[in-house]
This record gives C-alpha cells, sequence and structure tokens, in this order.
C-alpha cells in the first residue's frame, strides 16, 4: 500500500515540566455515571469567476439524490490549510491520501501549489465554486472569510442572517466523485443528528443545513456546520512540540472517548480518520467576532476604495470586492444578470453596514456583563471605545466618545503612577487579561484634576473612573443614538421595519437590534472570552472539544473503502489490509494522546530503514512498541506478503530494538516514573496488535488514569468549576 504523506517537523528538546491539576473534580460525576451511560449507548481572496451569477436550490432538492445506491467510495475527504492566529502565517494541516487515477493530473497541477491558496487550476468545471466575501448563499448564509480549503472543498466563515449566528460553510468541488462523497458524508452526519437526544452527542460537530448551489464550474453540494476554534495540531505546534499540559491532556482524552463512545455504541458508526487536524476547540464567540470585525472594515473599505474610483473614473456603476481572473474577462452577462448582480452586491454592502452596528451593540453588552460583575478595567473600557478591541467596531460612523486630550490625560494619570503597574496582582493597562474591578486597583490621584477643558468629555471621563459600568450604559446610549441617527440618514420619514427591500435576506425581522436585545435578555453569564483565557497549549485550563470530520466515516457494516486512516495514525490491521472495525479508530485515539503528550508521533514511518518500505518501517515500530503481532491477522492480510516472509520474519528489517514507552517519557520528556506507567498503562489497551482484544471507548474511558487527581502548581481559571488545592501541596 503506498501513499502520499503529509510529515510534520518534530522538535528534540527536553519537555518542560508538566503542570498539573486535579481532573477528577471536573468530572466528579463520571466515574459514578458509567455504567448508566453504557446502557444508555446500548439502549477576502476569489479565485475564479466574478462575473456570475449563482442559483441557488432548496435543500429538500437533495433529499432525492441521498435516496439513490450507495458507490464505493474511492477517494478520501481532504485536509484543510487554515490561518494560524497567532502566528498569522499559513499552515498546511492534514494528510492527503491516495485518489483515483483520474485525479493525478489534478494531483500533479496542485503539487506545484505553495499551500497558501487553493491552486487556481482547479476553479474549473468539476472543481471549485468561486466564492467571495460578501457573497450570498440560499439567500441567508453571508460569507465573511475563507477558513480554509482542501482537496475536496473550500470552507467559509458565514453569517446566518435567518438565525444570526455564524458557521462554516463547505462549497464541495462539483466533480461527481466529490459530490458523491459528500453525500455519503451527509447520510452519517443525519445519523448522528437522529441521535441529538443523546448525553454525548455533543461531542461531535453539529450538522445545520445543505443546499445545492450552480455556478460556472458546475452544480455543488454546501455543507453548513457550527464554527469551531483552534484544532489540536494548532496547539502542538504553539507548545513548541513539548507536549501539552496534562490536565489538558485528560480533558482532551476523555472527551474524545465520549465522542467515540457515541459514535461506536450508538451510532454503529467508523470515523476512520481520527487526527489532530480533526479534534477541534469549542469556538472562542468572541475570536469569531473579531474575525467578522476585521472583513467587514476590509470589505466596505475596500468598496468605498472602488466606489470612489468608479466616480472619478467610469462614472456609477457597482462595485465587486473580489479577484478577477483574466478569462473572465471574456464572459458576457445579460442584463438580467447584470442587474441580479448588482442587487446582491448592494445587499452585500448593507449587510456588512449592519453587521458591523450589530458587532459594536454586541460587544458593548459584553462589556456591560463584565462591569456589572465588578470585572471590567477602565482600560478595557477606553480600548473599546477607541477601537483597539479586535471584536468592537467602534467609530466607523464617526462617533466619539473620548477625544484625544481625554485619552492624553489618562497616559499623564498613569504615567505619574507608573509604579503601581509593577503588582503582581495589577496587570498593566492596555492588557487584556483577567480583570479587576476599580475599587481593588490602588487609588491614583484623583483622575478629574487634570481634565480637559471639554465638558462633555470631561463628564465621560469623570464617569469611567468612577464607575465603568455607568460609563459603558453612557456609551451604549451614545451608540444607540448614533444608529437612530444613521438609520434615519438613510431613510428619512420611513419606518425601519418597511425599509430596504432588497435586503429582506439580511434579516428576517425589523432589524439586528431586535435579536441583540434578546441575547442582552437571555445572557446572564458575562463573556468570559473577553477576559485574555490561559492558553491551552501550554498552560492547564478548562477545556471542551468536538470531533469533526465525518468525510471518511462509514458504518460497521458497510466500508467504503479499505484505504482509510492517515499514515501515522494508521492501526496495524489496516496496514496489512486485513480488514478493520470501529477498535481502529481506538489505535488512531492512543497514537493522538501520545502526540499530545509529547509533541512527537507515537509512530513515524518516515524514518528510512534501509530497503524496508513505508508499511514495513511502520510495522517494524509497532512491533517494537507494542509486541508481535498474531499471526492469524497476518494470514487474512491482502499486503502481509509485502511486508513478511513466509517464516513471519519482516523482509527488509533483520534487528528489532524493543522500546519502552515509560522509559521514553522518562528519558527523554522529563517525566516522573510513576506518572510515566500511569499514563502508558491507559494507552496500552488502546495499541493491543489483536483487533479483538483491544479496548472498546467506553471500557477506555473506565481507566482509572483519566479520573486520578493532580496536583496544580499553577492557578487555574478561576472561572472554572475546580478546587485547586494550595502551592503548598504541588
Amino acid at each position: 500500500m503506498s501513499d502520499e504523506v503529509h510529515t510534520q517537523d518534530r522538535m528534540k528538546s527536553q519537555m518542560q515540566a508538566q503542570v498539573e491539576s486535579p481532573i477528577q473534580k471536573l468530572y466528579p460525576t463520571m466515574s459514578q455515571n458509567l455504567e448508566q451511560l453504557g446502557h444508555q449507548l446500548h439502549g477576502v481572496y476569489r479565485t475564479g469567476a466574478d462575473q456570475r451569477y449563482e442559483s441557488y436550490e432548496p435543500s429538500p432538492s437533495l433529499e432525492d439524490d441521498l435516496e439513490m445506491p450507495l458507490r464505493r467510495r474511492s477517494v478520501n475527504m481532504e485536509s484543510f490549510v487554515v490561518c494560524s492566529e497567532e502566528s498569522d502565517s499559513t499552515l498546511v494541516l492534514g494528510h492527503k491520501e491516495e485518489v483515483e487515477v483520474e485525479m493525478e493530473e489534478e494531483d500533479e497541477c496542485s503539487s506545484q501549489n505553495n499551500g497558501m491558496n487553493e491552486n487556481s487550476y482547479e476553479y474549473r468545471e468539476g472543481g471549485y465554486h468561486p466564492v467571495a466575501v460578501g457573497d450570498i448563499f440560499h439567500n441567508r448564509y453571508y460569507a465573511i472569510s475563507k477558513l480554509g480549503w482542501g482537496q475536496f472543498s473550500t470552507v467559509w466563515l458565514c453569517f446566518d442572517a435567518q438565525l444570526e449566528r455564524y458557521c462554516a460553510v463547505k462549497v464541495v468541488k462539483s466533480g461527481d466523485q466529490f459530490m458523491e462523497t459528500a453525500r455519503d458524508e451527509i447520510r452519517l452526519l443525519r445519523a448522528v443528528d437522529d441521535c441529538d437526544w443523546h448525553p454525548l452527542r455533543h461531542r461531535l460537530v453539529e450538522f445545520l443545513d445543505q443546499f445545492y448551489v450552480t455556478g460556472p464550474h458546475g452544480r455543488h453540494l454546501c455543507l453548513v456546520f457550527e464554527v469551531l476554534g483552534d484544532n489540536l495540531l494548532t496547539l502542538i505546534q504553539r507548545s513548541g512540540y513539548q507536549g501539552l499540559p496534562l490536565w489538558n491532556i485528560k480533558q482532551i482524552a476523555l472527551q474524545v472517548l465520549e465522542g467515540l463512545c457515541f459514535l461506536h455504541e450508538h451510532c454503529e458508526i467508523i470515523h476512520t480518520d481520527l487526527k489532530p487536524e480533526n479534534v477541534l476547540l469549542v469556538a472562542d464567540d468572541v475570536a469569531i467576532r473579531g474575525l467578522a470585525s476585521q472583513a467587514a472594515t476590509d470589505f466596505l473599505g475596500v468598496h468605498s476604495q472602488k466606489q470612489q474610483l468608479h466616480r472619478t473614473r467610469h462614472g456609477p456603476g457597482s462595485v465587486r470586492h473580489s479577484h478577477r481572473s483574466a478569462q473572465d474577462d471574456h464572459v458576457k452577462l445579460t442584463k438580467t444578470a447584470k442587474r441580479k448582480m448588482r442587487a446582491q452586491a448592494k445587499r452585500s454592502v448593507t449587510f456588512f453596514q449592519e453587521h458591523r452596528q450589530w458587532l459594536r451593540k454586541r460587544a458593548i453588552e459584553d462589556l456591560l456583563g463584565l462591569a456589572a460583575q465588578g470585572l471590567l478595567q477602565p482600560m478595557t473600557a477606553v480600548e473599546g471605545v477607541t477601537g483597539q478591541l479586535p471584536f468592537m467596531p467602534f467609530s466607523f460612523d464617526g462617533l466619539v466618545i473620548l477625544e484625544d486630550s481625554d485619552l492624553r490625560d489618562l497616559e499623564l494619570e498613569l504615567e505619574d503612577d507608573e509604579s503601581m503597574w509593577d503588582r503582581d496582582d495589577v496587570p498593566a493597562p492596555g492588557t487584556l487579561t483577567r480583570s479587576y474591578s476599580l475599587p481593588n486597583i490602588p487609588r491614583r490621584r484623583q483622575w478629574n484634576s487634570a481634565l480637559p477643558a471639554n465638558p462633555v468629555r470631561s463628564s465621560a471621563l469623570r464617569l469611567l473612573s468612577h464607575s465603568p459600568e455607568e460609563f459603558m450604559r453612557f456609551v451604549q446610549e451614545k451608540v444607540t443614538e448614533s444608529d437612530l441617527a444613521e438609520q434615519n440618514r438613510h431613510q428619512p420619514g420611513r419606518k425601519q421595519k418597511g425599509a430596504r427591500k432588497h435586503s429582506k435576506g439580511t434579516r428576517k425581522k425589523s432589524s439586528y437590534s431586535a435579536k441583540a436585545e434578546k441575547h442582552k435578555d437571555n445572557s446572564k453569564e458575562p463573556n468570559w472570552g473577553i477576559i485574555a483565557s490561559r492558553d491551552p497549549a501550554t498552560q492547564d485550563c478548562e477545556l471542551k472539544l468536538k470531533i469533526a470530520d465525518m468525510g471518511n466515516g462509514c458504518w460497521f457494516d458497510r466500508h467504503y473503502t479499505d484505504d482509510i486512516q492517515t499514515r501515522e495514525y494508521r492501526s496495524v490491521e489496516v496496514i496489512l489490509g486485513a480488514g478493520y472495525n470501529e477498535t481502529a479508530d481506538i489505535w488512531s485515539a492512543a497514537c493522538l494522546f501520545w502526540e499530545l503528550a509529547t509533541g512527537k508521533y507515537l509512530f513515524d514511518p518516515q524514518v528510512r530503514r534501509g530497503r524496508a518500505s513505508q508499511d514495513e518501517v511502520h510495522i517494524a515500530s509497532i512491533i517494537e512498541t507494542c509486541g508481535p503481532i498474531p499471526y492469524n491477522l497476518i494470514d487474512v492480510g491482502d499486503y502481509s506478503m509485502e511486508v513478511f516472509k513466509p517464516s513471519g520474519q519482516l523482509r527488509n528489517i533483520a534487528h528489532l530494538q524493543p522500546r519502552s514507552l515509560v522509559d521514553v517519557l522518562v528519558n527523554q520528556h522529563g517525566w516522573a516514573r510513576l506518572e510515566a506507567k500511569d499514563f502508558v498503562s491507559f494507552l496500552e489497551p488502546m495499541l493491543q496488535t489483536d483487533p479483538r482484544k483491544r479496548i472498546s471507548a467506553l471500557d477506555a474511558l473506565r481507566h482509572r488514569w483519566l479520573h486520578q487527581p493532580l496536583h496544580c502548581r499553577d492557578t487555574p481559571d478561576p472561572r472554572a468549576s475546580i478546587q485547586v488545592p494550595d502551592e503548598s501541596h504541588a
């Protein structure tokens, strides 16, 4: 079996001391409820056409397609390329599996791509659908930012104007093989959704909607998912490949096993591609809004510039925020299509204008929520009203709360008492961190002793020094007045309800404010995401995550292909072609947990060993680590003869060196021996070379390692419902 393998550079430095905290109290009832659980389980860039008008078909048209007989799938779903927020660089994530001969030409063209964006060559008949920021899908989903791309699709962050929430829209290539793979995925996702009542359903990504879109390159199937955050590979990279804190690893292991337990025991589905890229943290709403805010600013800025350019050079005309390929300049559109394009462009501009207002209102409500709990620092409020918080666009309409003179006076006040910020318990000004209420900060001299002359600004600054909550309420009033004035300026003498009929897809109700008020009324908890949280890559903290990408999944009794799993997480039976069942996912899970703990692959077949093939190197490493492979498994393997001699010995590797995982953890990664033994005892049952003896997800959840309390050397997130022992106990 041959395959193209994606590799990651692994740093070879000693792992830092593990930060520990008690996980048992995070899941206090897990041990007691496992038996009951077991019973429940058994019971802004476009490449492609700029001049086109898309037509959309309602999702019910998909029903007939899903009734078609299942076909053997010969290709695996993509790995995405996503942008890291930390480094502002592009990371190529995942692994490409083999595809059929008809895809070879496409792969050769793709291999020349630099990884920053999908290859423009793929924007063709049977390929990608061209999407631009501001495009409207299905008359409700507004494209905001490209989240990633892969061999089979592009994925876009969108805003659902009907339900006023963010989502991820996966736009599949129009080729038959890609469309059929997507239909298979939908069948699996619907089976998962049928079990929505189950207590572990939330461990898998939520599938929201599907629809078709017809464009210049054919008919494309679009899948709508909830938006998720960083994947585990991002955390591994951010840790410097040194391994995550042990407490975080325990949380991840427990939640991944819960997700597999749900898939296996209740849905009878095998994921077949469990790896760090396909396990993602629950999304940070504040980070998503920051992305949307930047997209709105960029879109409207470019629109304004191009509008000005067209007025001066070509006269009035519609403007598209996109990249036009050379071949599309020859596309001829009818007057009707042009009219529809202009109408859609106008809707997109209106959407981003109103969305920017909506983002500002949401951010003010969030800051008010923090202020009501005494958690809003004055400097955070200042950052908000001066446009320095990424998720809070503010002065786009000319609204000014604090003048430059106010800010200068505030800076002088802080400089006069700069020593105050040297205290360990007081954060430096201008930083987003765990906030303190104003009374807890040492008193500076009275701010109003050197206030600017402007009485309006002076009152705002006095209000800020007196009460951040009252200051934010003042800001809220000013924003409401500004939004109303803007509305009246564009719609003089008209009521909001009947205005802008062309924007009906932008909002089902009269305005974003209706939903914003509903959010305000129903949101009692402060938005903790505004306060800088701890980095799960290096600090122990409470985690919530989900398993994603069911594109390669299959049923217990219906396998689409025998070529499954990314190489480094591939089970021994799959390597040998001996068939597989749900325990193949358990093997991948063990490889994943080891990688989280060490930053390195458990099995790295990239290391060459003489003339041995990649499969033989992989099998040799498995034997050295996990022990001999059962003869009955070798006997039934389709590829066994490529790895083993008739005598049962490896063909090209004569000398095997047994490897103790405990010794590796102790000697190479600095673990305490007892800690290493406990962790390895958790992994070993999942790494049984005989699939019949390999532990199930449900039984793995019972392992004592998951529920052993840890001592914390660092202070965890204070909002976590965990009792942390004193440092003296560490």
